[in-house]
């Protein structure tokens, strides 16, 4: 096994390329004390075992060593979101001879070549394949508790992976996927619930991804992720569930810029957002409905291939038997497909009445 670059660095772990038999993975080496207790880290790789989808990291192998735990993980990956968002923010708007180095090297290493157009696009079609992937998480009893830009990896073609699964919990076994206690993962994008420390369930995930889709959302309609911070930080707290009435006003901002070929003109994926970030857990959607939504604006715009086709698989794997898909079948389940779209475009629709509404008494009060 040789080592090869440096991937990253965590509170108690370590990340390294290495080269094995021909194979790029990822070693990742995680520090055992008093603090992080080796039954605790061992939660990451219990989780690790159960988990097996295209947009969530494969576990290859792990090992012991004296006081560190060795997870080896399959794909390495190119860079993270964190990564990605931070150098297309700071050179999308430049002519390409004067992009930065870093931003030239990363745009080759995902296969982009010189054409930052491609790099954008590619940034709408991390919504869908990222909403995927918590969708299989919570289906299988997973919610991963720590949700932000650093723990989804990027790769060539579409590839996407969520990754740190060490505060992760698996809800299989309880009789209520609702839990307390002090883990609140990454501070700046918890939920308001996690911040107080009380009761929080699977829509504290829905809401460290909406966290995470408003700064897809603030590159893409070519606003500043660092005015963003400043314009939200609340006597330097930068969190999200800080600064709730400017997250809105940021929201409201995003909403007047309109992107050609991605926005419908009816409503676009700030809505869903707005509805993802909302301080009452019970208002957030759940993530079937935020991929039904997505699906909805356009599966060919938020999607990469890989996905769109199984936002519905489950209705059709019910509907065949594992047999022959006759017409009539097909004919029942494009039905309830499009009485689905129907539904959660109807929601919206209506979510977005009212917060006019709201908006127009508050103006005229």
């Amino acid at each position: 096994m040789e080592q090869g670059q440096f991937l990253g660095r965590g509170a108690f772990a370590d990340v390294y390329e290495v080269k094995f038999r021909g194979l790029l993975i990822a070693r990742k080496q995680i520090y055992c004390n008093r603090r992080m207790k080796i039954a605790e880290v061992k939660r990451e790789l219990d989780v690790l075992k159960k988990l097996s989808h295209k947009h969530v990291v494969t576990l290859l192998g792990s090992y012991t060593q004296k006081n560190i735990l060795g997870l080896l993980l399959h794909p390495a990956a190119v860079c993270d979101l964190g990564v990605f968002l931070e150098e297309l923010d700071e050179n999308q708007n430049l002519a390409w001879a004067d992009c930065s180095e870093d931003f030239k090297k990363l745009v080759d290493r995902l296969g982009f070549r010189d054409d930052s157009r491609k790099m954008r696009e590619r940034l709408t079609r991390v919504y869908g394949c990222l909403a995927n992937a918590i969708q299989y998480l919570h289906n299988n009893n997973i919610r991963h508790k720590d949700i932000k830009p650093r723990n989804i990896l990027l790769d060539k073609n579409d590839g996407l992976y969520v990754t740190d699964f060490g505060l992760s919990r698996d809800t299989a076994d309880v009789s209520s996927s609702v839990t307390d206690g002090i883990e609140i993962g990454t501070y700046k994008y918890c939920a308001p619930e996690v911040a107080k420390l009380e009761p929080r369930g699977r829509a504290a995930d829905i809401y460290s991804l909406g966290c995470v889709f408003l700064e897809i959302n603030t590159v893409h309609r070519r606003l500043s992720l660092r005015a963003f911070e400043n314009f939200r930080t609340d006597k330097n707290d930068r969190s999200y569930q800080k600064s709730p009435q400017k997250v809105q006003e940021w929201i409201s901002k995003l909403r007047e810029i309109r992107v050609h070929n991605v926005d419908s003109g009816i409503f676009d994926i700030v809505d869903i957002i707005e509805r993802m970030v909302s301080h009452i857990p019970k208002n957030r959607p759940a993530i079937r409905d935020v991929c039904s939504s997505l699906y909805l604006l356009g599966d060919l715009i938020y999607f990469g291939k890989c996905c769109p086709s199984r936002r519905y698989q489950d209705v059709v794997d019910r509907t065949t038997k594992l047999g022959s898909f006759s017409n009539s079948a097909q004919t029942n389940c494009a039905d309830v497909i499009h009485r689905t779209r129907m539904r959660d475009f109807a929601d919206t629709i209506r979510y977005r009445v009212k917060r006019h509404a709201r908006k127009f008494d508050s103006k005229n009060k």
